[in-house]
């Protein structure tokens, strides 16, 4: 596996410059998993959680962070597949409500709360204007083989005279080297919703069952000056 783009701006790891050379990192995990159940006027509800801990992906980019995002997605559909509801929220914790054993075999979301409403029920931040409190906890565990994929490792070279740059500096020329290494498992996962369990998690609309996901990555800058606010990392 690697990546598109990778920042570091938003993670505060300890940093350690040597002359003109930076040193930083960070590791996180990541584990989704989705419930679906038919209800008795045959409509169909699908319930979808994603939590990522210690780092997130906005498109190519990818930071990490000290905390943890929870996201859940609920949608209620009629008979034909159409659309009843679409109800979305999440939150972000500094606490540790999220634990995982290093193999990956087995994760714990402690039970926490969250305001889930549609996208026509919010402020012009986003925020839920009259939303739904849930209460949810949920639980992973491993049932394949644990994959590693391979320590990814490139160097890129920046002219940032060059007007098709990606940084925001042009005045400074830099070369970085990244590292990285990611591991994955495909699991099971069970979930409580207001403390009614939804039983073991279903297959999405893409055949994409409950996995667990970790990542560990760090930087090497050297030659030039590192723009911190973009990470010219770009990947065929």
């Amino acid at each position: 596996m690697a990546p598109y783009l990778i920042s570091h701006p938003d993670y505060y790891a300890p940093t350690v410059e040597l002359g003109n050379k930076l040193m930083r990192g960070g590791e996180g995990s990541v584990a989704e998993a989705t419930w679906i159940m038919q209800n008795p006027d045959g409509t169909t509800t699908e319930i979808f959680l994603s939590i990522f801990d210690g780092f997130g992906q906005e498109y190519r980019l990818r930071y990490f962070f000290d905390g943890t995002d929870v996201y859940l997605r609920r949608i209620v559909r009629d008979e034909s597949g159409s659309y009843i509801s679409y109800d979305t929220g999440g939150i972000f914790s500094t606490d540790k409500i999220f634990n995982f054993a290093n193999n990956l075999d087995r994760a714990y979301l402690s039970p926490v709360q969250i305001t889930i409403c549609s996208w026509w029920e919010r402020d012009a931040d986003g925020n839920c204007i009259e939303g739904e409190e849930v209460l949810i906890q949920a639980e992973w565990t491993g049932v394949e083989k644990l994959v590693k994929s391979d320590r990814f490792r490139f160097t890129e070279a920046t002219n940032c005279d060059d007007i098709d740059c990606w940084t925001t500096d042009y005045e400074h020329n830099f070369k970085i080297k990244v590292i990285g290494s990611g591991e994955s498992r495909t699991a099971t996962a069970t979930m409580s919703l207001n403390g009614v369990s939804l039983g073991s998690s279903a297959l999405d609309d893409y055949g994409q069952g409950a996995y667990l996901f970790s990542i560990k990555e760090y930087a090497i800058q050297y030659g030039g000056i590192y723009p911190f606010n973009v990470f010219p990392i770009q990947v065929p």
